[in-house]
């Protein structure tokens, strides 16, 4: 194609030859340069010099004209383009992949899209009920998905239980969402579920009295009862509710009549800046939820009557049970849950007002799983010491996890001490073998540690996180007990998972430690004294990954490997990380290190966060 300008003119079209004439007036620089030598202007200049703006004036006109017209053609030119853009777009998408999947495919993923994931029950016992500033969260957790196009919308509205796990945080002083109010957002949403089970995540707090509001603290809580009611139409259909209010709601709330038939989670947290609600909210309670087949259940604390709660069959069906606030002069309570599986305790305080009683075993038949977190003792003793094992009993226990809470202890001066007598005790009385064990800040020497995984011979997981205080342990004699050999007294043949909290410095010497712990775990050792006609049938056990009688053998390979601490140097530039990275790279490992302050930072963030949450 030939350039569309020439000496002459502008060429506006190539195919009808359409032109425009090039400004043809005087050049500015000759003016410029005439009058800035002589300084003054005679009449015949100014003459000129007004012909020549008027014909430019002309020119002007006549080229904004022609800009004019070619914007407006460059405009509809654009303007088809995204309409052939966005059509070619459409029929690409038409052609994807996910088009492709059937649709009850599609509403299997959605199901697993928008679903909220669940709550930490450690975040509900530690947020601050209350916050600064004013905010209202409700939401369903497939309206993202719905909104993303026609078809996802209409399989979204075609599958009830996408709609049934609802989120309401209500700490705002606002009552409408987009223009519409929180009733009629929520009775869509309920419309739209059906007759599915609802999961519900409530929390409802109101203003402390004499902040600043936007609307009266009664009209909020009236707004705040509205939605309760809509909720509590549908309590037939709840299946899991976690629940934390303001005293105000639990008044309206508990009130009320309702019928739980399909609750099988339940999870109640109450104001803790009230105390009277703190100590008496089993009065308002009330049997409120007795008809419910709970499996799961997560209280503020155990200072309640089995009979103020349930009916005498509903504590049956209990798996799985939390308390925030523990003392062990009600360890009796767990004696009327016969077939609690998972026990977690967030803040054990001791034994209460009445010293705890170690002559009553409390026989938790089948236990398995055991996670206890240590509180400040009400008396707050200089040494406190974990007494609750000497009073359990738990032939089944399988999992056991014991750490300090992370805010009680904050600026108290309290040291938090392992007692091997007591867990000793324990052990006795019960015989179990865990197969998952957890010890986090708590001070423990080297030879409590030992004496503990000695008698667990079949442990398959363990954490070890002592604080930075505790000079009586010390990460590598744990890393050197467990150096597999035919002669070790602790070799602990099942061990896969090991997590390891190192304050001190990690250096060449750690690492090589390291690295000989690993390599005795990464491949079976056979003794000298084991003849060549047994090596065939000995691999033969362990490609089958059975345990061995032959207590020369190890059949199970370490499989994930962290030590958390700080470093001298980079980690990449110690001189035994290729050895390292050596091993970690072997087919099915996962070994790495953590920073001491990169994790402890993070924790710091996950509470500071918790509230956000």
């Amino acid at each position: 194609m030939q350039d569309p300008t020439t000496d002459e003119s502008i060429l506006l079209c190539d195919r009808c030859r359409a032109v425009i004439p090039k400004y043809t007036g005087p050049a500015c620089d000759d003016y410029l340069v005439k009058h800035r030598v002589s300084g003054t202007l005679d009449e015949s200049d100014i003459h000129d010099i007004l012909r020549t703006v008027e014909t430019s004036d002309l020119e002007i006109q006549r080229y904004d004209t022609e800009i004019h017209q070619l914007r407006q053609i460059l405009s509809k030119l654009k303007k088809e383009r995204r309409v052939a853009v966005k059509s070619r777009n459409v029929q690409k998408a038409l052609l994807s992949p996910i088009r492709r999947l059937p649709i009850e495919i599609l509403g299997e993923i959605f199901s697993l899209c928008s679903h909220a994931p669940h709550e930490d029950v450690t975040k509900t016992y530690n947020v601050l009920h209350r916050r600064a500033d004013r905010t209202l969260s409700m939401s369903v957790g497939v309206l993202n998905i719905a909104s993303t196009c026609t078809l996802w919308r209409a399989i979204s509205m075609s599958r009830p239980s996408l709609w049934s796990d609802i989120t309401i945080h209500f700490d705002s002083l606002y009552d409408v969402i987009s223009g519409h109010p929180l009733e009629q957002i929520l009775e869509c949403w309920l419309r739209y579920s059906k007759t599915s089970p609802l999961t519900l995540r409530l929390h409802t707090y109101g203003p402390l009295p004499g902040t600043g509001t936007v609307l009266p603290i009664s009209d909020l809580h009236s707004r705040i009862e509205r939605v309760l009611d809509l909720l509590l139409l549908e309590s037939r259909r709840w299946e899991s509710a976690v629940i934390s209010m303001d005293t105000p709601s639990v008044l309206y709330m508990y009130g009320a009549k309702a019928s739980f038939p399909k609750l099988q989670k339940l999870v109640l947290s109450f104001d803790q800046g009230d105390s009277g609600m703190t100590h008496d909210w089993p009065n308002y309670v009330d049997e409120f939820f007795a008809s419910a087949p709970l499996r799961q259940l997560a209280l503020p604390n155990c200072e309640f009557g089995l009979e103020d709660l349930f009916r005498p069959s509903a504590a049956t069906s209990l798996t799985s049970l939390t308390f925030d606030t523990f003392y062990g002069e009600t360890l009796h309570l767990l004696e009327h849950f016969p077939v609690v599986e998972h026990l977690r305790i967030l803040r054990y305080r001791g034994p209460g007002f009445n010293h705890l009683n170690n002559s009553v075993i409390v026989r938790v038949e089948r236990l398995s799983h055991l996670d206890i977190g240590i509180g400040i003792p009400d008396h707050r003793p200089q040494v406190f010491e974990l007494d609750i094992f000497a009073s359990l009993e738990a032939p089944r226990l399988l999992s056991l996890e014991i750490s300090k809470h992370r805010t009680d202890f904050m600026g108290i001066p309290v040291a938090l001490r392992w007692s091997s007598t007591v867990f000793r005790k324990m052990l006795d009385q019960s015989a179990f073998s865990l197969r998952s064990l957890s010890i986090s800040r708590i001070e423990i020497s080297n030879d409590q540690l030992l004496e503990v995984l000695d008698a667990m011979p079949k442990l398959t997981h363990l954490t070890v996180n002592i604080c930075f205080e505790n000079e009586s342990y010390d990460p590598t004699a744990l890393l050197r007990a467990l150096i597999f050999t035919p002669a070790s007294g602790l070799q602990l043949f099942h061990l896969e998972h090991l997590s390891v909290f190192r304050s001190q410095k990690i250096n060449d010497d750690v690492l090589n430690l390291i690295c000989d712990m690993l390599e005795s775990r990464s491949r079976p050792l056979i003794s000298e004294s084991t003849s060549e006609s047994t090596i065939q049938s000995t691999n033969q056990s362990l490609t089958k990954s059975t345990y061995s009688k032959d207590k020369n053998t190890f059949p199970c390979p370490l499989a994930y490997f962290k030590l958390v601490g700080s470093y001298t140097d980079e980690p990449e530039t110690l001189t035994c990380m290729s050895r390292f990275q050596h091993l970690a790279g072997l087919p099915g490992r996962d070994y790495s290190f953590g920073n001491i302050w990169t994790d402890t930072w993070e924790a710091v963030e996950e509470l500071s966060c918790s509230d956000d949450e």
